[in-house]
């Protein structure tokens, strides 16, 4: 069994070497409409990956403003819409407060599973 991005596993939805189950997102995804999200069995579950762009602490509010309204921007441009859908891919355009908020939710999760687990360090 294998978790792999959207944008990866895709190309194999009408293939024949694996068979993708489900997704794992929330809800089913319309580039793949009768793939199953894990959660219409499994009630809560959910789990994606996301990318975001980093910058050094101390970097200036102002650059960090205009970043984020360029990336936003960006990805709200058709073009780049429309290959990400094509991809799997939800674009975000999120604010830094709520990646913040991604990170402790993550973390969280993560968190869960290792005591779920009960893994310990070593």
């Amino acid at each position: 069994m294998y978790f792999g991005n959207a944008s990866e596993m895709l190309p194999h939805l009408h293939g024949d070497k694996i068979r993708l189950l489900a997704v794992a997102t929330e809800q089913r995804i319309p580039q793949a409409p009768d793939l199953p999200a894990v959660a219409e069995t499994l009630p809560g579950f959910q789990f994606g990956s996301w990318n975001g762009f980093m910058v050094p602490g101390g970097t200036p509010r102002e650059i960090i403003d205009r970043l984020v309204e360029g990336s936003i921007e960006a990805v709200n441009t058709p073009a780049v819409r429309e290959k990400l859908a094509q991809s799997g891919i939800v674009p975000g355009g999120t604010t830094p407060a709520q990646v913040a908020e991604r990170f402790k939710a993550d973390k969280k999760a993560f968190a869960d599973a290792v005591q779920i687990m009960g893994l310990t360090p070593e």
